[in-house]
């Protein structure tokens, strides 16, 4: 019983110790650098309208990006622009409505992306290797 216990114990902890790191990642995310990429990417009549992250336990970067764009080709533009950059990746357009739609400012669409920070974008802890 003692060492089913103990098990547990770890495993708890183990459990725990992910969440916290996690949360850790969370807080060192830069978000200066992300939305400074964005600026420089996305083509200039595509605006941001949202932007939700998700952080993996493997430190994996997932974005939702609503976006409204001045017309059909638009999309096409982003999506190629995204592709071409290096910190993104997986780029797919998940919806798209026309103006005819109810969106009268224009295309909106949503992606969904996995985005890799550049090199030395961290946190200068996390370059010295601390959590």
């Amino acid at each position: 019983a003692r060492a089913a216990l103990n098990r547990y114990k770890v495993s708890s902890l183990a459990v725990e110790s992910r969440e916290l790191l996690r949360l850790v990642r969370e807080r060192q995310f830069s978000w200066t650098v992300l939305l400074a990429r964005l600026e420089r990417v996305l083509p200039s009549d595509v605006r941001l309208a949202r932007l939700t992250p998700s952080f993996g336990e493997n430190g994996e970067v997932l974005l939702e990006l609503a976006l409204v764009g001045s017309n059909a080709s638009s999309v096409v533009r982003t999506i190629a622009a995204l592709s071409r950059d290096s910190s993104f990746e997986s780029v797919e357009l998940r919806s798209e409505t026309s103006p005819e739609l109810g969106v009268p400012e224009g295309y909106s669409f949503q992606l969904g992306i996995r985005y890799r920070p550049p090199a030395g974008s961290e946190p200068a802890a996390q370059r010295r290797g601390l959590p």
